[in-house]
Formats: C-alpha cells, sequence, structure tokens
C-alpha cells in the first residue's frame, strides 16, 4: 500500500490494511513519504535491519519508528521487539537506493541520515499488530529506552562469545607448568 497508492490482496488482508490505516489516522499518525522499507545500519551495536515506517504524530511533532509485526497471538515476551525497534530507531545511517535524490543502483548507493540523525523519538515506538490469522488489528507501544538496553547488552553477549571461540583463546587453554 505505501509503495503502490493502492490495496492489494485478498479481501481479507485489504481489510486488515483499511483497519490499519483508520487506527493510524485515529492515533494522529502519519506515514511519511520516502521513511518507509529502509535500510539502516546501526554500528553501535554492529546490526542493520529493515525498518516498515517513520510516522510523524501530529499532536506532539514527534517521529516514531514503527514496524509491523503479523504474530497471530498476543507477544510472550516484548524484549525483542523493543530491541529491534531501539536498533532501527538509535541508527545513525539509512542506506539510500531506488528512491528520489538516491542512487538507482546497488554499485552507486550510499548512506545518509539515519532515524537517530533525523530526530526519531528514542524513548517509544508503534508497534503495527496486525495478526495474520485475521485478528482485529491493534496499535502497540514498544519501550525503546528499555530496548536499547537489551540492544547493547546483547552485542556484549556476542562478543564475549566470540571471542571465548577465537584463536587467541584457544592458544591460552593448555596448563603449562612453571
Amino acid at each position: 500500500r505505501a509503495e503502490a497508492g493502492e490495496l492489494i490482496g485478498t479481501p481479507d488482508i485489504r481489510a486488515q490494511i483499511v483497519e490499519t490505516e483508520r487506527l493510524l489516522a485515529e492515533a494522529g499518525l502519519r506515514r511519511l513519504p520516502y521513511l518507509s522499507e529502509r535500510i539502516v545500519r546501526n554500528t553501535e551495536v554492529g546490526a542493520a535491519g529493515k525498518f516498515d515506517d517513520i510516522l510523524f504524530e501530529v499532536s506532539t511533532e514527534r517521529l516514531l519508528i514503527a514496524d509491523l509485526k503479523s504474530k497471530p497471538t498476543a507477544f510472550y515476551s516484548w524484549m525483542t521487539v523493543d530491541a529491534q525497534l531501539a536498533t532501527y530507531a538509535n541508527a545513525d545511517w539509512m542506506l539510500c537506493i531506488g528512491l528520489r535524490g538516491c542512487a538507482h543502483s546497488r554499485e552507486n548507493a550510499r548512506y545518509q541520515d539515519g532515524p537517530r540523525r533525523r530526530g526519531v523519538d528514542l524513548t517509544e515506538g508503534v508497534i503495527l499488530h496486525v495478526p495474520s490469522d485475521g485478528g482485529p488489528a491493534r496499535l502497540e507501544r514498544a519501550d525503546l529506552v528499555q530496548g536499547w538496553e537489551t540492544a547493547k547488552l546483547a552485542r556484549q553477549v556476542i562478543d564475549h562469545r566470540s571471542a571465548g571461540k577465537s584463536a587467541g583463546r584457544h592458544a591460552r587453554s593448555a596448563w603449562i607448568t612453571r
């Protein structure tokens, strides 16, 4: 819908899209052109990914990172969702390819300011929860403060695990009697 400007898919999918758009409008949230389905690079935690939208909240003029989730059931834990959206929001860089004012080929792709540099709110984000089983669409809040702490901790764990498997660590493992 964001790219084509038209409703596509089955009647059920089209109904969910319309419902999601209604929820966004009711909440005073607007999708921003050229800020959907964008690839970001977060150098602080060494991650890249593609967020679904940056939304403009009319009442506060905040920019909010948003991501679509189609899980049919309620989230058992918000930890991974919060960390994912926080990583997107805290990304300094966004790939610029195939858009107006950007490179038209991967060979000429470049980076432009990402969500953090554009002033995206770093405290909360929006989860567009559209259950794949046809359940009602809803907007949910992502805690980006806790999510960012989780993302940084995950980076530390990954780094420690890598160090534990490194050639240098294996070389230091033999017990030498002095």
